[in-house]
């Protein structure tokens, strides 16, 4: 939400750009983006090239570190799509 970043962070992507001879013509931000990156991921899910994983941070972080597969990435399209569509609703 850029009402509520810091102008400093953007500031400081723009000179690191800079370093890298990188120049802007446009200023965006992420959030311009939401209902196409919103799409692209039901696409994704949708074509069974991607996941999402609803385990509790810390159990996932578990997992992560002993490297214990998620049970999220053995569910279904549909049951993906639905935890999808949930997390867009806000539940």
């Amino acid at each position: 939400n850029p009402t509520k970043e810091k102008n400093e962070y953007v500031e400081a992507i723009i000179e690191d750009l800079k370093t890298l001879g990188i120049s802007h013509s446009k200023l965006t931000y992420t959030s311009d983006y939401f209902d196409k990156i919103f799409e692209l991921l039901r696409e994704l899910i949708g074509k069974g090239l991607a996941y999402v994983d609803n385990t509790p941070v810390e159990q996932m972080r578990d997992q992560r570190l002993n490297k214990v597969e998620s049970a999220c990435r053995n569910f279904s399209v549909e049951q993906n799509l639905a935890i999808f569509d949930q997390i867009l609703a806000g539940e």
